[in-house]
């Protein structure tokens, strides 16, 4: 008997856990024909049939402004920003999943191809920062246009809007002219404040990259140098959490289920997690890989691969286990879009 109620237990033990981790609610309402909608301080009025969806891809193109989305249309499309190519197809996808003789004002549902999760996802990550700042820090706008500063503004927000998620406050590194976070996420129930460094790998051919793209199985994760980089950004005074992404392609899992690429990041880790007497500059090293933008609009959308490195002792220590736990579970849900409403 007791055997039977101990997985609840632990299930209801870890639901109070995580619930303070909550990220700010969507406030939402119909008012007098209109469905209204709270961003930061602002109050935005909607069409009543406008699901979260489509808010959510009308503010990603507002913020990515007309003149940016006129210059794409009339460029050549070798020469147009993904984010163009992904909005392009979660809108074909909407037309060829309608059913027939649908009504037009009633939502419906579809599977969602690698670049329809890719533009969504990042439109919900924006909306998150919005949501909790009220606007976008300048550079993000500024460098989210750019083809060649995209990924890795791309990235950033990802990994900010999976704090904001946890519940977590943040404060943007503005002075990028000194060595230092990204930006420093504090929670004000748990009462964890870590220096965040953010880092993307680069591949030829992929997000706008110079060169051909290499065969999958081909691709290591190669990211020692990133790695070391993002040491350098530890401002010593608090607990240190790196993020990194691999940017590999699908490949052939490990037996186990793992993927592929954890092999050589276990190699940058195993001196923290093996001697006993190391202490590790870091506190934390997520590592993720997002595999939509290699997938097709035929392809359903694969889950993204996220794994936690946790060194045996550390300068500086994150105070809460279950701040893991929380980072693990907002990284696994990327992009969590909720019903339509």
């Amino acid at each position: 008997m007791l055997e039977d109620i101990a997985p609840l237990v632990r299930a209801q033990a870890e639901k109070a856990l995580l619930a303070q981790f909550e990220a700010p609610p969507s406030i939402s309402t119909l008012f007098k024909g209109k469905r209204v909608r709270a961003l930061g301080s602002k109050i935005l009025f909607r069409e009543p049939t406008e699901t979260f969806h489509e808010f959510l891809i009308a503010l990603l193109q507002a913020t990515l402004g007309k003149k940016w989305h006129d210059e794409q249309t009339r460029s050549a499309p070798a020469q147009r920003h993904v984010v163009w190519a992904w909005v392009q197809e979660w809108r074909d996808l909407g037309a060829r999943s309608r059913p027939a003789g649908h009504p037009p004002d009633q939502p419906y549902s579809a599977l969602a191809t690698g670049p329809a999760q890719a533009v969504v996802s990042l439109a919900e990550d924006l909306y998150r920062i919005q949501q909790r700042l009220g606007k976008l820090p300048k550079r993000f706008r500024e460098r989210l246009r750019l083809r060649d500063q995209f990924q890795g503004t791309r990235y950033e927000a990802a990994i900010a809007a999976t704090f904001i998620r946890c519940g977590f406050k943040l404060t943007w590194n503005e002075n990028k002219a000194v060595k230092g976070p990204e930006f420093i996420a504090d929670h004000p129930t748990t009462g964890d404040s870590l220096a965040v460094e953010v880092k993307s790998r680069h591949r030829p051919g992929v997000l706008h990259a110079v060169g051909t793209a290499a065969e999958p199985e081909t691709v290591a994760a190669n990211i020692e140098g990133l790695f070391v980089d993002a040491l350098r950004h530890n401002p010593g005074d608090r607990p240190f959490a790196v993020f990194i992404d691999v940017n590999t392609p699908p490949q052939v899992a490990l037996p186990d289920g793992r993927p592929r690429w954890t092999l050589d990041v276990e190699k940058i880790v195993a001196p923290y997690q093996q001697n006993a007497d190391a202490v590790a500059p870091f506190a934390l090293l997520a590592v993720t890989n997002a595999l939509w933008h290699y997938q097709g609009s035929d392809e359903v959308a694969q889950k993204q691969q996220s794994v936690l490195f946790v060194p045996l002792h550390s300068t500086y220590e994150i105070k809460r286990s279950d701040t893991f736990l929380a980072l693990l579970r907002a990284l696994q849900q990327p992009g969590g879009v909720p019903g339509f409403e």
